[in-house]
């Protein structure tokens, strides 16, 4: 079925609402965590050794972070800035260090976004016929950035609205995001 052809098959529909992540946007690497691995191979490059194992502690890091905030709030989402403070503390990174990770993942998250053609064309035409478009993501990154992914990956996103789990508290998959 093409986009067109499902939103024939749907014509009383007012809004489409859209997963952000392999829905209509992926990355150029085989899973998210190889962003990581793509970051660890630039820091270990330019500035040495100490970078060497920065992937794993990335994950670690996510995960720890987000255990501690699911002891206080079953719904909420980590922030980035929630991450690279645990990530601070395994690594002992300076304020410094951890200003560049942010910018650096933002950066390489973007230079490694790439569209997912069905649901690109399937947001196109519904904002072309006038429904209304939602984007839905549970990350730990912000709307704006998820904006600026799209746009790298050919994708505007506007007059759609983007809700991300990591703003308003809430996550997709127990349905409070929704």
């Amino acid at each position: 079925m093409t986009p067109a052809e499902l939103l024939d098959t749907h014509p009383h529909v007012s809004v489409l609402t859209l997963d952000f992540f392999d829905t209509l946007v992926t990355r150029s690497v085989a899973q998210p965590s190889h962003v990581f691995a793509v970051m660890e191979e630039r820091l270990a490059s330019s500035h040495g050794p100490r970078w060497s194992g920065f992937a794993l502690q990335r994950v670690l890091a996510e995960r720890r972070a987000r255990a501690a905030l699911a002891a206080d709030d079953e719904h909420g989402d980590v922030t980035l800035v929630r991450i690279v403070e645990e990530l601070s503390t395994a690594m002992n990174l300076s304020l410094t260090e951890r200003t560049k990770l942010i910018q650096m993942e933002e950066d390489t998250e973007v230079e490694l976004a790439r569209p997912v053609v069905f649901g690109a064309e399937l947001l196109r035409l519904a904002t072309a016929r006038g429904l209304g478009t939602w984007i839905v993501s549970d990350n730990y990154m912000p709307a704006d950035h998820l904006v600026r992914m799209a746009s790298a990956a050919g994708i505007h996103l506007d007059g759609a609205r983007v809700i991300v789990s990591c703003e308003h508290g809430a996550m997709k998959h127990d349905g409070s995001l929704w």
